[in-house]
């Protein structure tokens, strides 16, 4: 029924003791009692950690499970910061994101839910278990996304209240990761310790969580902080199967334009890769190797940003760095993903790179690309894209005075094809040309309706 106190030393209790002969005169007498807990001292903080998805399968939904612990004896836990491995995604479009005032006050809907939550709090072998659900709500302490845990305080006749504990999701498109840091887990409610010893979180709402399609070993990582100021790290191993089994079919389309609106506007291409959904290999590298009419213009290439300049802040670079732009759309968010093409000059590299910051749902992605310039012939290769699904992988280089490309005198000479070599994140890859659709040659004005 009783617990020891969590540190060592000397604690005494006290009693005020007053007879009956004579209850309303004097003082009380009062008795202390001194006891000594000097055993099993500085137990010290090594919490446990166990995890995985409930679906092995590559690039299927999944939901994912994580359990901390802690034994007797150790610091209570104070905060938890898990990150989950790349690939291991969630679908936030397919959740409504519970509201600021619902998420602090416990009272999100079951629209916002994603998963449930058990604590088993107090000493001993037998602590008592709680339950709760797990809500994905808008942004919290900075980071775009947040949740809210929520548990009812009830113990047989006893109604503490609901607990709620806040955190933050941070998302790593670069790296593909998901991190999840929540606020500090109550050890005291209306006067009770809770010595909370477990800690479950099952994030399961059907079609939320989605598997990577890369099948190297991976782990899932918890950071957990203890009342008395240590930290933790512990890890699990992850790992998903049938990668190879996976299908890679991506597709890539070019367009251009026959002629310049006028004089020095050099020429413009679109180049479209797009993804089949369902169940594939999320894509990972892309090399593209433009037709010899498309060359790069010197001017564009000289115009680049000074890296030092767009690492500090790539607004600050000059018009002429900007040379397109890109889009990535991914069924995860409900707003594709965009923003600029710069060409980046990096000392000591020859040719510049191509570099991008997109944006969308309140959420960053840089991606970097390398060109290969050879006697004005421009390859472009993007590597260590994230595995994340992707509908829509889109560079837009389009005419105008600081346009990449030269101009297209003779395109509808003979048909224009791309060489691309694109790889996924499964070890899959595929390569081969494509036509260009060039609009504007009087000769392939049908083929281009078409």
């Amino acid at each position: 029924m009783l617990a020891n106190p969590t540190s060592c030393g000397s604690f005494t209790a006290t009693a005020e003791l007053t007879p009956y002969s004579a209850p309303e005169s004097g003082a009380p007498a009062t008795r202390s009692s001194t006891f000594a807990v000097n055993q099993d001292c500085g137990g010290g903080f090594a919490p446990s950690l166990q995890a995985g998805a409930t679906n092995a399968a590559a690039g299927q939904t999944t939901g994912v499970v994580l359990h901390v612990g802690r034994s007797d004896g150790q610091e209570d836990i104070h905060r938890l910061t898990a990150t989950l491995p790349p690939g291991l995604l969630a679908y936030i479009n397919s959740v409504a994101l519970c509201g600021a005032g619902e998420a602090a006050a416990g009272t999100c809907t079951a629209a916002s839910e994603v998963g449930t939550i058990a604590v088993a709090a107090g000493a001993g072998s037998d602590p008592y278990h709680l339950n709760g659900h797990v809500y994905l709500t808008g942004p919290y302490g900075g980071y775009p996304y947040g949740i809210s845990l929520v548990l009812p305080g009830v113990a047989g006749p006893f109604d503490l209240g609901t607990i709620v504990v806040r955190g933050g999701i941070s998302v790593n498109l670069e790296a593909g990761t998901l991190t999840m840091a929540t606020d500090a887990f109550p050890t005291i409610l209306q006067g009770i310790p809770l010595r909370v010893k477990t800690i479950d979180l099952y994030l399961d709402r059907p079609g939320l969580m989605v598997n990577p399609t890369d099948c190297a070993q991976r782990a899932i990582t918890d950071t957990l902080e203890s009342t008395g100021g240590a930290h933790a790290t512990a890890s699990a191993p992850f790992r998903v199967v049938g990668c190879a089994a996976l299908p890679f079919t991506p597709k890539l389309k070019a367009t251009t334009h026959a002629q310049a609106s006028r004089r020095g506007d050099g020429a413009g291409l679109d180049v479209k890769v797009i993804s089949a959904m369902g169940p594939q290999a999320n894509l990972k590298s892309v090399a593209i190797a433009l037709p010899k009419v498309l060359k790069a213009r010197l001017g564009a290439v000289q115009g680049a940003c000074p890296a030092a300049t767009y690492e500090a802040n790539p607004g600050a670079c000059p018009m002429a760095s900007v040379v397109g732009t890109a889009t990535v759309d991914t069924p995860m968010l409900n707003v594709p993903m965009r923003g600029p093409i710069y060409l980046v000059y990096h000392r000591g590299v020859r040719y510049p790179s191509v570099e991008m910051v997109l944006q969308g749902a309140g959420l960053e992605l840089e991606v970097i690309g390398s060109a290969n310039i050879d006697k004005g012939i421009a390859d472009t290769n993007f590597d260590l894209l994230p595995d994340a699904p992707l509908r829509l992988f889109e560079l837009n280089l389009p005419r105008g005075s600081h346009s990449m490309l030269g101009a297209t005198k003779g395109v509808c000479a003979k048909p224009l094809r791309i060489g691309y070599v694109m790889s996924g994140q499964n070890g899959a890859s595929t390569r081969g040309r494509t036509t260009v659709a060039v609009a504007g040659c009087r000769k392939h004005a049908k083929a281009v309706a078409r």
